[in-house]
């Protein structure tokens, strides 16, 4: 993902990509995860919210965010809708 900045705030070139990871496997996201976290900085902690078992957020060097996320929750969310 890509994003702009707010108004007035200055762009980091580099400082504005994401890269959502999105899996079924908490245990397998969960190991991903805190790899990230020992070669980088932890922005949000893998946890559970209430789309997702488990999200988090990671910055490793190369400028970009990590962001992980567990679809289940989400699935069920999606299904349940009144759009589906």
């Amino acid at each position: 993902m890509f994003s702009d900045a707010m108004p007035g705030v200055p762009v980091e070139i580099g400082k504005n990509i994401n890269v959502a990871v999105v899996s079924d496997d908490l245990k397998k996201m969960t190991a991903e995860f805190n790899r990230l976290g020992q070669d980088g900085k932890i922005q949000m902690e893998l946890q559970e919210t209430f789309w997702s078992l488990g999200y988090g957020k990671a910055a490793r060097g190369d400028n970009a965010s990590w962001i992980i996320s567990n679809k289940n929750r989400l699935s069920s969310l999606c299904e349940d809708s009144l759009f589906s």
